[in-house]
């Protein structure tokens, strides 16, 4: 059985909608938490809708096209974290490990996707 991730990018190829990993989803894959969530949200600009997987979900959220309009995937993935931390709860050592990853996205999608990140200081 094909896992959560790969299941959502077949959706997201077969509907032709944008995707994006939120929430826990998105910590996990900038390493910011040890957890794998059971149910993994992504925000979409397809047809909301709840996929099972085994015991696993993939829940697509109806969102703004503000939050799908990133081009970086490493900043994509970073604002959706930052997102879900929260601005006050934002720890040193989170931000040390964002600015760490986002380092290894291309500058020209930094300079876009920089306009649609929270701004957090």
């Amino acid at each position: 059985m094909p896992g959560a991730e790969a299941s959502a990018g077949a959706f997201r190829r077969r509907d032709k909608a944008r995707i994006v990993p939120a929430g826990q989803m998105a910590l996990n894959a900038l390493g910011l938490s040890p957890h794998i969530p059971m149910n993994v949200v992504c925000l979409t600009d397809g047809a909301a809708r709840k996929i099972t997987l085994g015991k696993r979900k993939i829940i697509f959220k109806k969102t703004a096209p503000k939050n799908l309009a990133v081009i970086g995937k490493i900043s994509s993935l970073a604002i959706q974290a930052m997102k879900e931390i929260g601005k006050d709860n934002i720890t040193d050592n989170e931000t040390f490990v964002i600015l760490n990853h986002l380092a290894k996205e291309e500058p020209y999608r930094l300079k876009h996707d920089i306009k649609l990140a929270p701004e957090y200081y």
